[in-house]
Parts: structure tokens; sequence; C-alpha cells
């Protein structure tokens, strides 16, 4: 039961495979990217770690995590 569900899975792609698509795109592109939402919480992690000084902060936080528990009401 368990096998079955895992093949319907989808592979994802190796962390050496996303960096390369990082360094082939520009800082406004993967910037543009993450705030369009297009990359995933494990992808937005790995350009963190490729990428820091290029990453907004917001008080310290990273942008998407500030904004995403924001109270905007």
């Amino acid at each position: 039961m368990y096998r079955a569900a895992a093949a319907a899975l989808p592979i994802a792609e190796s962390a050496t495979d996303f960096i390369a698509r990082l360094e082939a795109m520009s800082s406004e592109e993967r910037l543009a990217s993450s705030r369009r939402g297009a990359f995933s919480r494990r992808e937005r992690l790995i350009w963190v770690s490729s990428f820091p000084e290029e990453v907004p902060l917001v008080n310290g936080e990273f942008e998407w995590i500030a904004l995403g528990g924001a109270d905007l009401d």
C-alpha cells in the first residue's frame, strides 16, 4: 500500500540540479521566483544556503516567513 502511494509521488529535483538552476538565474530572477511562490520550502532553504546575501529579511526573519505569519488585518 505505501509503496504504491510513494510511487505516485513526483521525484524531487536534486539539490545539485536546483543549485545549477539557481546559478543560471540573476539575483533579481531568484528573488522574483521566491516572491511569486515558484520555490518550495525546500528550494527556498537551498537558495538561502547558496545565496544568503540576497535573501531579504524582515525584522531579522526570512521575508517569506515573516509575511506568512503577519497579521495583516
